[in-house]
């Protein structure tokens, strides 16, 4: 599994979760690679972007003048070079999700996995039910979405083009950074039980 954060250079509790889960987890069977900050130079800056939004700039372009496309197609390039079975992207939103969310499927919202294929699929479902065991009641919950497919998309172009399974995880930054965090990091780990990747990481709790 690819876990990346920091596609968003200001998402900070993706990078965040990505660094806790490098310094505690110890992997028993299976391989996890984990890029906390994608866009590095974003990260560095606290800005969205440097030059373009890097989630927008896929499948990228080597020979581009701008650094997110050529950053884009690097990726791309490791992708396809490790073939993982499941790439999980890390980000956060402005909007916290709420049943009024279905009627605007094109935006993204706190407290939702996406994808971009329907049906969804059982191995994200099973994972937002197991997620939603461990963390508490109420607006903190994770929610299936959907987003269809857009060509300039990271996620899209992992699924359309090598037709490996990615989903995105969006967190509400409204939210205290601690409780962002800690759902990113529960999120990650149940993905990897659906994997069968076997590990040992502390428990986590959440404020009840």
């Amino acid at each position: 599994m690819i876990l990346d954060g920091g596609i968003h250079g200001d998402e900070i509790a993706s990078f965040i979760a990505c660094d806790s889960i490098v310094k505690f987890i110890k992997i028993l069977n299976g391989t996890l690679i984990v890029i906390p900050r994608t866009n590095i130079q974003a990260c560095k800056n606290n800005a969205r972007s440097m030059n373009f939004d890097f989630n927008h700039a896929f499948p990228g372009d080597l020979k581009s003048e701008q650094y997110e496309y050529r950053l884009a197609y690097e990726f791309m390039w490791l992708v396809d070079s490790v073939k993982p079975d499941l790439i999980i992207n890390l980000h956060e939103a402005y909007t916290k999700w709420s049943p009024k969310a279905l009627t605007d499927p094109n935006k993204a919202y706190g407290q939702i996995i996406i994808s971009c294929l329907q049906p969804f699929e059982e191995l994200m479902l099973r994972t937002i039910t197991n997620v939603n065991q461990i963390i508490p009641t109420g607006d903190l919950q994770l929610h299936s979405h959907y987003y269809s497919v857009r060509e300039y998309s990271s996620l899209d172009n992992f699924v359309i083009k090598f037709g490996i399974k990615s989903y995105t995880l969006e967190t509400w930054r409204g939210f205290e950074i601690d409780e962002r965090v800690k759902v990113q990091i529960v999120t990650a780990l149940q993905f990897m039980n659906e994997l069968g990747i076997e590990y040992e990481y502390p428990e986590i709790k959440f404020i009840q």
